[in-house]
């Protein structure tokens, strides 16, 4: 939640600064969970849920994947000898 709050400041901010266009969405402006009524806001925003939500699927899957027996593990390494 925090990404994207400060992601919606961050371009708020990059806009009353002049750096970053301004086109106007018609959604409500609330500053406390840093959603603008911009489309550029808005699209940041999304962008960052879109990653957060590709990384947490990937975590789970990858956190299904069984973990390696200590026996199995033991046979991967090469031997010392």
């Amino acid at each position: 939640m925090l990404a994207i709050v400060l992601t919606g400041k961050g371009v708020a901010a990059l806009q009353e600064a002049g750096w970053v266009a301004v086109s106007v969405a018609p959604v409500p402006h609330i500053e406390l969970l840093g959603i603008y009524p911009t489309w550029q806001s808005l699209l940041a925003q999304l962008a960052i849920l879109v990653l957060l939500a590709v990384g947490f699927v990937f975590n789970i899957r990858r956190g299904r994947q069984p973990l390696p027996s200590p026996t199995t593990a033991r046979e991967a390494l090469p031997d010392a000898d």
